[in-house]
């Protein structure tokens, strides 16, 4: 199910044109169990996922890079997006 789209579109439409949404999220794993009590709809994003919504959702000079791992199991990493609206 695309459920994130949506919630892109709803940045890109609150977005100032010019200005600029900074996301973070966690990428890709397989612990699902770890996750499960918080309530995660999915298991991370890939960089080129997070890409795609940002695209679907008009947002334009979008850049997706790491932003680090936990030193602790299960080792989370995250992502940080950037995009802008024209």
């Amino acid at each position: 199910k695309d459920y994130e789209t949506p919630s892109f579109n709803l940045l890109a439409r609150v977005l100032r044109p010019g200005g600029r949404l900074i996301a973070t999220a966690l990428a890709r794993h397989g612990h699902r169990s770890v996750v499960a009590p918080y309530g995660h709809r999915n298991l991370g994003y890939t960089e080129v996922e997070l890409k795609r919504h940002a695209s679907k959702a008009g947002l334009c000079d979008i850049v997706v890079g790491s932003g680090g791992s936990e030193s602790r199991p299960p080792h989370f990493r995250t992502l940080w997006l950037s995009a802008s609206k024209d």
